[in-house]
């Protein structure tokens, strides 16, 4: 049995981890769900680099326990290599570099994306939840 792909945004992700009530209902629900291995994520690794902005930013935010909890086998950490630089390539001008990125890891994953970004959901060619 195969299982459901999300790629997760930066924020939502960060979100699930500092609890915050900013993240929607279905999003907590989405990620709960990787996190008991009945789905599997797909993570960017432009969005650790975001995650670990945030730590920096946010005392709250413990980005080695963040980094702790991502390992697990359902957790799959996409590098920004030559299939999703190319993808990249492909996108629509007015997204920002990161953004880019992590729109086309989600593409080359085959996956929704888990995002609250406006301009992300109108954009990206594939399902996205909020």
């Amino acid at each position: 049995m195969s299982l459901d792909n999300y790629c997760l945004d930066t924020h939502p992700l960060v979100w699930y981890f500092l609890k915050q009530k900013t993240l929607s209902l279905m999003a907590e629900q989405l990620i709960r769900k990787i996190f008991r291995d009945e789905a599997v994520g797909v993570i960017s690794t432009m969005v650790l680099l975001e995650a670990y902005y945030v730590s920096l930013k946010n005392k709250n935010f413990n980005f080695s326990k963040f980094m702790d909890r991502l390992n697990s086998s359902n957790i799959k950490i996409i590098s920004f290599d030559k299939q999703v630089f190319a993808k990249s390539l492909l996108l629509p001008s007015k997204l920002d570099i990161h953004d880019r990125i992590i729109v086309a890891t989600s593409i080359v994953a085959n996956s929704r994306l888990i995002t609250k970004d406006e301009v992300l959901r109108s954009l990206f060619p594939l399902e996205t939840i909020w």
